[in-house]
């Protein structure tokens, strides 16, 4: 695993989605020694609020890492923004279980699945998606 990010935050990290990308998300960040995270999600009875309850000042710590598991893209980078706007940390999570090779260009919001492959050189669009399994090349590699 892998994080982007300047400084490493030992603060307890929220993570906005409680469904399986957000407790995937949980446990590799547990595996990384960031602890358990507390969860905002509209239907889960566990967690600690809603997504939009961010700014509630019980939650909202300056500098706490936030991260957000939703599988909506466009909605994900909304809330991103926002999160960083209100003083979040919002570090960046590579997964060792997908594989984004050199010069692979992604769009903003893209997400790529545990086991899903980027070549050389492609390219994924803005708000994309690589699923598991699947193997994105580029559009010269099989001509």
């Amino acid at each position: 695993m892998a994080f982007i990010e300047i400084g490493f935050n030992t603060k307890r990290p929220l993570i906005l989605g409680r469904g399986g990308f957000g407790t995937q998300l949980n446990d590799w960040l547990m595996d990384e020694g960031w602890g358990s995270a507390d969860f905002l999600d509209d239907n889960a009875p566990d967690a600690v609020g809603g997504l939009r309850d961010y700014v509630d000042p019980a939650i909202l710590k300056r500098g706490r890492p936030a991260f957000v598991a939703l599988g909506d893209n466009k909605l994900r980078v909304e809330l991103l923004q926002k999160l960083a706007a209100a003083g979040y940390s919002t570090p960046v999570f590579i997964s060792d279980a997908a594989s984004v090779n050199h010069n692979a260009h992604l769009g903003r919001g893209v997400h790529v699945a545990p086991g899903g492959i980027v070549k050389a050189s492609a390219e994924v669009a803005d708000f994309g998606k690589v699923d598991s399994g699947e193997i994105v090349r580029s559009p010269w590699e099989n001509q």
